[in-house]
């Protein structure tokens, strides 16, 4: 119960719910898709967030809810435990997931493991990206390998899960013009196979290759409710208050994206900017990973986001998204904005009924 009130407390108060963290740009895959590429492949990279500065940064969002630690590769930032660690003790995040290529197992495993340890009442997602199997997964990567070294981690993320129930584990696909759907299906039973979660990311607008967004969004569609009735064989989803109603949303939210993508609008209100802000490893703090408009650096700011978020150009960013002046495919933005609309739940809950009745009848 302790749990769900801090939750509802953030979720529902007036600074941001939601913070992505980009711990680093460093990484050691190649991701013909990535959308962060330019700063992965810069030669001068800024200088990093330090642990001391983030504990300032935590502890000028006291209500945060959630967090969500991605780069570059997360893993290849020494004191991401540290890092995970003050936000939970000056925020209060009472989940946070850690995205990762699962190269570097025992870094990984090391790092999840004391963030559990040392966050006694914090739920952590760790998301494996998986793009297809075997050197198909290698030659997207970019690395010879990756897919032996990613599905050698999720098996030692399967063995912590079932001695800590906090832990849940969870992978993606990127779907783009060279990963498709044959190439999702097939991953995405073998995961299930060995009782994983798997989703799909659409590709980004901003990725390496331009030619990889060059995709059917009816096929999108199409693969993405293929991919729900595949349920995976065993459950190792981490045990939190309100997942039932977020894997709901989870569920709807492909639809959701389909019809943004084609009707170029928004059709739920953004919640970029407000609900959720997206802090860079050099400290430029965004109103969402994709709007590529910056509040500014919270460097010169004392660490305060919102300082930046409630400032002028802060509110002129977030009146532009609240006029629909952009819209976007984000998934987990996507999926929050619907937690904020509840003229859209009714289709939310129906479309679940719908998967249920589905599977009923499908097992009979």
């Amino acid at each position: 119960m302790g749990n769900f009130l801090k939750l509802a407390r953030a979720a529902f108060g007036r600074t941001p719910f939601h913070l992505v963290f980009f711990v680093t740009s460093r990484c050691n895959a190649r991701c013909k898709y990535c959308f962060y590429w330019n700063q992965i492949a810069a030669k001068d990279k800024p200088e990093e967030l330090s642990l001391q500065e983030v504990e300032r940064v935590a502890a000028n969002l006291p209500n945060l809810g959630y967090l969500t630690l991605t780069g570059g590769e997360t893993s290849m930032r020494q004191d991401v435990v540290e890092v995970a660690e003050a936000f939970y003790k000056k925020s209060g995040i009472r989940i946070a997931s850690y995205h990762t290529n699962g190269f570097l197992k025992d870094k990984i495993i090391a790092d999840v493991s004391a963030i559990l340890d040392r966050c006694p009442e914090l739920a952590v997602d760790v998301c494996v990206s998986v793009d297809a199997v075997g050197e198909k997964h290698d030659r997207l990567k970019g690395v010879p390998g990756a897919f032996d070294k990613a599905i050698s981690t999720i098996e030692s993320l399967k063995r912590l899960h079932a001695r800590n129930g906090r832990l849940g584990i969870f992978t993606v696909s990127v779907f783009c013009a060279s990963n498709r759907s044959d190439d999702i299906l097939e991953a995405h039973r073998y995961l299930a196979d060995m009782g994983v979660r798997n989703g799909i990311s659409l590709i980004r607008n901003a990725s390496k290759e331009e030619g990889e967004f060059d995709v059917d969004m009816n096929e999108y569609l199409r693969l993405f409710e293929e991919l729900e009735r595949i349920r995976p064989k065993g459950d190792n989803a981490a045990d939190y208050p309100l997942f039932s109603f977020r894997d709901a949303i989870e569920s709807f939210k492909g639809q959701l994206i389909a019809e943004t993508a084609s009707r170029r609008r928004q059709l739920v209100p953004c919640v970029a900017g407000l609900r959720s802000i997206v802090l860079g490893e050099d400290g430029t703090l965004y109103p969402c990973e994709l709007l590529q408009k910056r509040y500014g650096n919270v460097r010169d700011c004392g660490y305060d986001p919102m300082a930046l978020v409630n400032s002028e150009k802060g509110r002129a960013i977030r009146r532009g998204i609240v006029n629909k002046e952009c819209y976007c495919t984000w998934e987990i933005l996507i999926a929050l904005s619907t937690l904020y609309c509840p003229r859209v739940y009714p289709r939310v809950v129906g479309h679940r009924l719908r998967q249920v009745f589905m599977n009923w009848d499908e097992r009979r």
